[in-house]
């Protein structure tokens, strides 16, 4: 064999060829045919030698390709075979060798005992050809009954009826089976040059089968109490009125007498009927359609880009309709990027609900530590805290999927009890010998997995009874949590509850910019001070003078000035009338100003936790840069006291850059950089950073303003009293 010839075979012999067995059935055409030159490159290049009556280098590339395929022996080439011998036979015809030829003919037709030569092929060869064939194979008739039984011929299935069939010489073996008839075997011996003989196989009918198509498919069935399967679709059928309907679902070995049926299938009402089988025989059954068990909700929201989720699973942004969620319990949820809201329902079919979202933060109970008394099969208590609590309006507190929460506390080896704190805060159990630093990872950790904005827990209130419970709120970097105490035997301990966790600062408060008290028989609003550049100042109006009137009401008292002052637009003149010292009024037109309120640092009563959520929450829909300012300083504020000191730092370093780009209006300038000067000097210490915050504090004791909270201390004292004291324990450490 020449060099580029064993290329070529190396090439080709990796290929798998690709051609479905050859038919057994009479009629078929030859491999030969059906795999032609152009189909093998090995059996082409040996056509074209031929073709070019180069016999013995058509002979050379033959013998290597019946040599490889009988060394793999791989059914799939049993055509390329048959080829190549038909070839190779034909080869060794014209090249005189008749012997080699018939072996070659001979081994064909084992191959493929169906095996047709070529229409172009000579009269001597295709004599050859026949004699071969009559002392190699035989002919035989086939018939089964009944039609539609499966039928394989040595385990190669063939039809159930055949006139004429190509056999090699030899025993053969034909089996039969069909669904509610007995199996059916049979050897027989086909003689080459004999007459064809008949092989007949008649099957026995055992049982019955009961055929049903459903609609919709997927459908259970169960008979006499035992599932026997679930319908498939029938993809070319058209839908029914139910839905896509099923292929035919056939049910073998049915005895006679009467079954009953069942049909279920998840979101549509399950049947039943009954059946008589009276002898056996192939039944049918009238077609089965399930009526759909849905429900109907129509979603909307308070926020922009909110997505709804049913069950966890998204299924697109509000406002949207749902027109096919399955009867039966269901959590259901609109979310955003900001926070949630939850409600557990039970659907019944054709029930319609509208499910108007107020998205807030949202808080996830992920521990129930003493709640459940660790009991087996206990009440989740989570679930009883997201009920209590579903009425708040500042957060979303839910309990996810118990075995969410288990497998990430198993995760990080948590104990039941690793969220547990006391009614002031202190850890208690297992939760005191988790340190500060690893909770607050362990919290950020569990937020993210959980997509949720806070981390709660509820745990027993030690001491108390069965009924007294401690609700725990985390913020995101939270080292302190929020403690709220509430009962689950009655609705009154919740109401309070409720009503702490309801109550949020307001962002501004108005002010003409004046310090006023009441004076012993003084029917008026004496000044004490006056804020520079507010709208008193602007106004003329000088410490000691006395506010009688504003808004065209008398001020006989702090309370009554304040009350006229909130009750008027911000940006608008406020209409007074003072009295100075020496007893002379006046009347001035007072522009009321929107304030800034920030949260004291010193309240105990503020729930920081879930105040810091709010805020954040704040933060997504700002107006203006002013309520930009303020909403990062209540954030900075609230982490101070939750010791989040990054965040703290982060807040106050955008609000010293709004305040430095002339973002803040001239008028609170001053007391917006004071506040945010102090509060940075407080976390930068909290961090270590002396030198940073004495600078801090030095910046903040240049300012003219009070601290930007009701009834707060002066910046300037605060700050002047911190660099004292930063002092003081600088001087002891050296």
């Amino acid at each position: 064999m020449t060099k580029r010839s064993t290329e070529n075979l190396r090439r080709i012999l990796g290929l798998v060829v690709r051609v479905a067995a050859t038919a057994v059935v009479a009629g078929a055409v030859s491999a030969f045919a059906q795999s032609t030159p152009a189909d093998d490159p090995m059996l082409a290049e040996a056509r074209r030698a031929y073709d070019a009556t180069d016999y013995e280098h058509a002979r050379e590339l033959l013998d290597s390709v019946i040599a490889e395929i009988g060394r793999t022996s791989r059914p799939e080439q049993r055509p390329v075979l048959g080829a190549a011998y038909e070839l190779r036979a034909r080869t060794r015809f014209n090249l005189k060798n008749e012997d080699g030829a018939r072996t070659d003919f001979r081994a064909m037709l084992l191959v493929d005992p169906q095996y047709q030569l070529a229409a172009q092929v000579g009269p001597r060869v295709l004599a050859l050809f026949e004699e071969v064939k009559k002392t190699t194979v035989g002919s035989v008739a086939v018939k089964v009954t009944p039609a539609d039984a499966v039928v394989t011929l040595d385990e190669s299935k063939i039809p159930s009826e055949v006139a004429s069939l190509n056999l090699a010489g030899g025993t053969h073996t034909i089996a039969a089976t069909r669904t509610g008839y007995g199996p059916t075997t049979q050897s027989f011996t086909v003689v080459p040059g004999t007459d064809p003989q008949t092989i007949a196989l008649v099957l026995e009918r055992i049982s019955s089968t009961i055929a049903v198509i459903t609609s919709p498919a997927n459908v259970e069935v169960l008979v006499d109490g035992v599932s026997r399967g679930v319908t498939e679709p029938d993809l070319e059928a058209k839908p029914g009125a139910s839905g896509p309907v099923s292929k035919r679902f056939v049910l073998a070995d049915m005895q006679n007498g009467r079954h009953r049926f069942e049909f279920r299938r998840d979101c549509y009402i399950g049947t039943q009927q009954e059946f008589d089988v009276a002898r056996p025989s192939d039944y049918q059954m009238d077609p089965v359609s399930l009526v759909a068990a849905v429900a109907t909700v129509s979603f909307d929201a308070n926020v922009p880009a909110a997505t709804v989720f049913i069950d966890d699973a998204p299924r697109g942004p509000v406002p949207l309709t749902i027109s096919d969620i399955c009867e039966g319990s269901h959590t259901i949820e609109v979310r955003s990027a900001f926070g949630r809201h939850l409600k557990r329902l039970e659907l019944k079919p054709g029930q319609r609900e509208v499910f108007q979202a107020r998205i807030r933060p949202a808080f996830a109970i992920v521990s129930d530590s003493g709640a459940a008394g660790e009991v087996r099969g206990g009440a989740d208590i989570r679930l009883v805290g997201e009920a209590a609590f579903q009425d708040t309006n500042s957060i979303t507190l839910f309990a996810p999927p118990a075995k969410r929460v288990s497998d990430l506390l198993t995760a990080d080896q948590l104990p039941v009890d690793w969220l547990a704190f006391d009614l002031i805060g202190r850890p208690i159990g297992k939760a005191s010998t988790i340190g500060d630093p690893a909770r607050v990872a362990i919290l950020s950790r569990l937020a993210k997995s959980l997509n949720v904005q806070g981390i709660a827990a509820v745990a027993r209130n030690p001491g108390g009874d069965q009924s007294d419970m401690l609700l725990m709120l985390f913020a995101p970097g939270s080292a302190v949590p929020d403690v709220v105490r509430w009962r689950t035997d009655g609705p009154l301990g919740v109401r309070e509850a409720v009503r702490l966790l309801d109550q949020v600062p307001q962002l501004f408060h108005s002010s003409i910019g004046v310090a006023a008290i009441d004076v012993q028989d003084t029917d008026a609003a004496v000044v004490v001070a006056v804020s520079p550049g507010s709208g008193a100042e602007a106004a003329g109006i000088k410490v000691g003078d006395a506010i009688v009137s504003a808004g065209g009401a008398a001020v006989t008292s702090v309370v009554q000035l304040t009350l006229s002052i909130e009750a008027h637009p911000a940006g608008k003149p406020l209409a007074i009338e003072v009295k100075d010292l020496a007893g002379v009024s006046r009347k001035a037109d007072v522009t009321v100003q929107a304030i800034p309120n920030v949260v004291s640092l010193a309240d105990q009563a503020l729930l920081s936790n879930a105040l810091a959520l709010q805020y954040g929450y704040r933060s997504s829909s700002l107006a203006d840069a002013l309520e930009e300012v303020t909403v990062r300083l209540n954030i900075a504020a609230l982490a101070l006291r939750l010791r989040n000191r990054v965040d703290a730092i982060r807040e106050l370093e955008g609000v010293a850059r709004l305040t430095a780009d002339g973002r803040v209006p001239p008028s609170l300038a001053d007391a917006v950089n004071g506040t945010t000067q102090y509060l940075l000097g407080l976390a930068l210490n909290a961090e270590g950073d002396v030198t940073g915050a004495e600078r801090a504090w030095r910046t903040a004791a240049q300012s003219r303003s009070s601290l930007l909270v009701d009834n707060g201390e002066p910046i300037k004292e605060l700050s002047e009293q911190r660099l004292k004291q930063s002092t003081a324990l600088g001087a002891g450490r050296r």
